[in-house]
């Protein structure tokens, strides 16, 4: 390399001349550019000297300090990434010094150690001593860097459950402090069994803490709330422990009062645990006369009551028939006679078949009230031959790809518009059951994830058959206003 230099006159160097060794180099670079590290970029220096010695061709003085540093390489453009000052043989602590003068915060130090720094994880920052690592397996995490602070990544170990995409939640459970999580994700509490974060917790994977999860709700399920064996089973606590904490939360006891208000009189606790009893009765009374299935499981002669006992569908329904067979017509005739028998038999069945009617139990894979929404349709509709529903025309099926069919609740098949009543327990309404919940009152194995898989197959077939759907919640009409939710599906047929 030629070297040119105006000074009386325009001289010219050999490269090799003008810096007669490396260390002549190492002194100007340190003149011109504070970026470098001369010192422990020595054999990165002897490189560039011999290869700038060897160029063809010509340089001006005033821009050599330009044309040496892009002989180096340096990838990294901005002194504002850490990558920038490593490779040009600095560390963190000239990087953190350097942001510090000219941004006026304090720039970020070396992990691990009793250090402090920022962290972040998406829009959750926190400051911590020492290098976090995941909360569910211990392993290292994986940092991005800011001016000022470290991101978080993800985990470094691949078969952590933190890389499962679906759940938002378990990844800050993995990387965020306990409190910070707990602010985010009030419902959760990390002690309780009958929740994954639990069991993800104690290093289970998400399909073996769903799995645990399931086998606690089903032993939870046969006792009763607020009682000393369901926190036994629920947190682990000791039998006295237990006890204490049901004292603490039931309205009827005079320490759950004193918590709340360590200054009541013994007088105005009673009033209050009074006045809590008097609701509940109410309450109680008023929900069995409107919500029948709710109690579907409280006398020996409901099927849900022995799958609860037996823990198990098909043993469950074995002795539900043996329950049955105490009234049969076997043995109505033997008990009265033939004739009076089967008098007495058919007088029966009627009067149950008559409850269930009116009070809305399911029959034949529809509800009553459901019935009542779409006579309340059909008599707004012109063409009612095309109208088909389980008490008009029967419902209407549509078949599958691969064998059976699907039924469907309300169907206009001129307009090709299709309204479908769910449940909130028998479809897994979004608005009150997560994913991961088992919300089917008689199907406990199930997760509301799969009621709605299976649902969206169902509505995806009716969709490819050029049908419209509109979606109605039992609770959206039985307990919100009828009016509106008929109004909304009548707008809905004549669009």
């Amino acid at each position: 390399m030629i070297i040119s230099e105006k000074n009386k006159g325009m001289h010219y160097h050999q490269f090799n001349e003008y810096f007669s060794g490396v260390d002549d180099l190492k002194e100007f670079v340190k003149k011109e550019n504070e970026f470098i590290n001369t010192d422990s970029l020595h054999d990165d220096f002897i490189k560039v000297y011999e290869e700038l010695s060897q160029l063809d061709e010509k340089t001006k003085l005033t821009t050599l300090g330009w044309r040496i540093v892009k002989q180096f390489g340096f990838k990294n453009k901005s002194a504002f990434k850490l990558d920038f000052w490593i490779e040009r043989g600095y560390g963190i602590e000239e990087y953190s010094s350097w942001i510090s003068k000219r941004r006026k915060t304090k720039g970020v130090n070396n992990l691990g150690g009793n250090n402090e720094n920022n962290f972040s994880y998406g829009s959750f920052n926190f400051t911590q001593k020492g290098e976090p690592v995941c909360n569910l397996c211990k392993s290292k995490l994986s940092f991005d860097m800011l001016v000022d602070s470290y991101v978080i990544q993800g985990c470094l170990n691949k078969n952590c459950a933190s890389h499962n995409k679906d759940v938002i939640s378990i990844r800050q459970l993995a990387f965020l402090p306990e409190k910070l999580f707990i602010n985010k994700n009030a419902r959760v509490n990390l002690k309780a069994k009958n929740q994954k974060e639990y069991w993800l917790l104690k290093g289970l994977p998400y399909e073996g803490a769903l799995k645990e999860v399931n086998r606690v709700k089903n032993t939870l399920s046969d006792l009763a709330l607020n009682s000393a064996e369901y926190y036994v089973g629920l947190f682990g606590l000791s039998i006295k422990d237990a006890k204490k904490k049901v004292k603490q939360n039931t309205r009827y006891s005079k320490d759950f009062w004193l918590r709340k208000n360590s200054g009541l009189s013994d007088v105005e606790i009673e009033e209050k645990i009074s006045a809590e009893q008097k609701c509940n009765s109410y309450n109680l009374h008023k929900k069995r006369s409107t919500e029948p299935w709710s109690f579907s499981a409280f006398t020996e002669t409901q099927l849900q009551y022995w799958v609860n006992k037996c823990g198990n569908i098909e043993e469950g329904k074995k002795k539900y028939r043996e329950r049955q067979a105490t009234f049969s017509l076997e043995k109505c005739i033997e008990k009265y006679g033939e004739k009076k028998g089967k008098k007495k038999f058919t007088e029966r069945q009627k009067k149950w078949q008559k409850s269930l009617n009116e009070n809305g139990n399911l029959k034949c894979g529809f509800s009553m009230i459901s019935q009542e929404l779409f006579n309340e349709l059909l008599k707004e509709c012109k063409e009612k031959e095309q109208i088909y529903f389980a008490t008009y025309n029967g419902e209407f099926k549509i078949k599958k790809k691969k064998g059976g069919i699907w039924l469907y609740d309300f169907v206009d098949k001129k307009s090709k518009k299709i309204i479908e009543y769910n449940g909130d327990d028998y479809h897994g309404n979004p608005k009150k059951y997560k994913a991961d919940d088992f919300p089917h009152p008689f199907r406990k194995n199930i997760t509301a994830r799969e009621m709605w898989e299976k649902d969206n197959k169902k509505l995806k077939r009716a969709e490819e058959k050029g049908y419209e759907i509109f979606i109605v919640w039992d609770s959206e009409f039985r307990w919100g206003s009828k009016k509106e939710v008929i109004n909304k599906c009548l707008n809905f047929l004549i669009s």
